[in-house]
């Protein structure tokens, strides 16, 4: 707890009794609380009217909602760049892969005619 105040600069010691509070008051509280973060996040702000605002930890709380879970999202999004960058388009700049990773990315929002004839209408273009 400790580590976490220092890092968001928080109050050691109120932090501390603050999650003793906590503690004692998730020992009376419903199993929901137990269900994940949101369900913290919920009994947490609950409990302040029994206990008082723990702001130090509704900051924990609420810094842990943002924290993601795993990296499959991450390890997706180099498997795309792995798809487009390949041996053959090795060069692409960092601007070209990253416009190319939006549009495969949000490829099913795209009406993808309307995106040509904007294109083409543009300018005056060989084709």
């Amino acid at each position: 707890m400790d580590d976490l105040a220092t890092h968001f600069q928080l109050d050691q010691d109120q932090t501390q009794d603050e999650w003793n509070t906590l503690k004692e008051a998730l020992v009376t509280s419903t199993p929901d609380a137990y269900q994940g973060q949101r369900a913290l996040m919920k009994t947490l702000l609950k409990l302040r009217s029994i206990t008082g605002p723990l702001r130090n930890n509704e900051k924990l709380c609420a810094a842990s909602l943002v924290i993601p879970v795993s990296n499959a999202e991450v390890e997706r999004v180099f498997s795309e760049m792995k798809r487009i960058k390949t041996d053959l388009r090795n060069r692409l700049q960092t601007d070209t892969v990253t416009q190319l990773l939006t549009i495969h990315r949000n490829d099913r929002h795209l009406n993808f005619d309307s995106a040509v004839n904007r294109w083409h209408t543009t300018k005056p273009r060989r084709v």
